[in-house]
């Protein structure tokens, strides 16, 4: 059995009760259920919260419905104050053009998981960054 219908009928929940707390139509429900189509990464996320489940469950990819790790719900992180003696100071925000655009780079290449020497960024996109930076820096 589909791991969405197994789930919905252990709650107890029709396929139009999960539709509207999805915000989805109920044809939706029908379709992931059956096979015939797959909920997108963020249903499948809201369905693997919804169920308390692993979004790899939700997907079939795995047949234990176990997350893998669950954050308590209570989980914050709490900055810790630097030890007497040893203030941290703050970086200034940048505010010339190159600042704005190196730390724009270092920002894209953290998020690729690269270093900013083996980050590639087309031409147009460097100009439509330029365009952008510019238009802070005039307001």
């Amino acid at each position: 059995m589909n791991a969405v219908k197994k789930l919905r009928k252990e709650r107890g929940l029709s396929q139009r009760e999960l539709a509207e707390l999805l915000h989805v139509h109920q044809t939706a429900v029908s379709q992931w259920e059956t096979g015939r189509h797959n909920p997108d990464m963020q249903q499948a996320i809201e369905l693997a919260n919804l169920f308390d489940v692993s979004t790899d469950y939700i997907l079939g990819r795995i047949n234990d419905p176990t997350p893998p790790f669950k954050a308590p719900e209570t989980f914050h992180t709490v900055p810790m104050a630097p030890p007497p003696g040893k203030e941290q100071k703050k970086e200034a925000p940048p505010t010339s053009f190159a600042e704005i655009e190196e730390a724009y780079i270092r920002m894209l290449a953290e998020e690729e998981g690269t270093t900013v020497d083996n980050l590639h960024l087309s031409d147009e996109r460097r100009r439509q960054l330029r365009r952008v930076i510019l238009s802070l820096l005039e307001d």
